[in-house]
């Protein structure tokens, strides 16, 4: 039995239409797993040649909203001219409704794993567009002074909003900080805004931020000739699959081998062999301190070149 219609302010469904051709259901969760209020997400295909489009649950309907305004004009593939159109769904999606992959469990689940490791970031959304890198890094300073070790600040992009990841030194500094900031409506040079703070996926990496702003803090201490990058605190939902698609989009025909790791309860990482040490440089150099579904990378030279006959033995 298909669902009744819902008032508009209590869906909780967003349409997503202009998919690419090659979309899997996991493409679409790893888009919108890390988001908050995330549910559950589905691709449908229909025959003829036309493309697919997309239904994500939310658990409630301003989150539903809110991802709907941030992912709406966003172009999924580089080399596809065609820019995602998200709506809210006329309807919410019925019983049967179920996600065809969600790795991470429900998102209730999801809560209650986050809470349980005392999480130290903030997840901030809904700064009003005329707020920048300076002006927001000043209200936090100001209103958390000596609690915050680090910060990174993504500016607006097109038509996608701003977001920051805050770290602080304690669980407790950053619950009374998402208490204090959830819902504060920021008004600057006529534009409001409410903003919304939660726990983000993923704690923040003090370190890395210290020197995303240049370069990689082990670039003068380089091996001359090493091909082999090494990068860590890929997100929890990374595969191998999904870092070498990227590696071949930002990379093509340049990385050699792979070897990727994950242990239990912690995120991914990996080691990644180029056919130049340029190649490699130049990927360090992208990487570290870039901020992936929530995570922020780590980037650097390996200590050991990755053997490939050693690779090739283990297959």
């Amino acid at each position: 039995m298909a669902a009744s219609t819902a008032p508009l302010g209590e869906i909780q469904t967003v349409f997503v239409a202009g998919l690419p051709y090659d979309a899997t259901d996991r493409e679409l969760y790893l888009l919108f797993g890390s988001a908050e209020g995330y549910d559950k997400s589905m691709i449908v295909r229909k025959d003829g040649g036309k493309r697919p489009y997309g239904f994500v649950n939310f658990t409630n309907s301003r989150d539903a909203a809110q991802m709907k305004d941030q992912i709406n004009g966003f172009q999924w593939d580089p080399n596809d001219p065609i820019k995602l159109k998200a709506e809210l769904s006329k309807r919410n999606t019925p019983d049967w409704f179920t996600a065809a992959c969600s790795p991470s469990g429900s998102a209730e689940q999801r809560k209650k794993d986050i809470l349980a490791r005392q999480p130290k970031t903030l997840y901030i959304t809904g700064l009003p567009r005329t707020v920048g890198k300076e002006l927001f890094e000043a209200l936090v300073t100001a209103n958390f002074p000596g609690q915050v070790p680090g910060m990174r600040y993504t500016p607006r992009v097109d038509q996608k909003p701003a977001f920051a990841f805050v770290g602080f030194h304690e669980h407790q500094q950053a619950k009374a900080a998402m208490e204090r900031l959830e819902g504060y409506v920021w008004t600057h040079e006529g534009v409001s805004s409410a903003i919304h703070a939660s726990f983000a996926n993923t704690e923040f990496n003090t370190a890395a931020n210290e020197t995303a702003s240049t370069s990689p803090s082990d670039q003068a201490n380089r091996v001359p000739g090493y091909r082999t990058m090494h990068i860590a605190y890929l997100p929890y939902s990374c595969t191998k699959e999904t870092l070498e698609r990227q590696l071949e989009q930002d990379f093509p025909a340049q990385v050699e081998a792979m070897r990727f790791q994950q242990k239990t309860g912690k995120q991914p990482f990996a080691f990644v062999l180029f056919k130049t040490a340029d190649a490699a440089g130049q990927a360090i150099n992208r990487y570290h301190g870039n901020v992936w579904e929530g995570a922020q990378l780590k980037a650097s030279q390996a200590r050991t070149e990755l053997d490939v006959t050693r690779l090739a033995s283990q297959a």
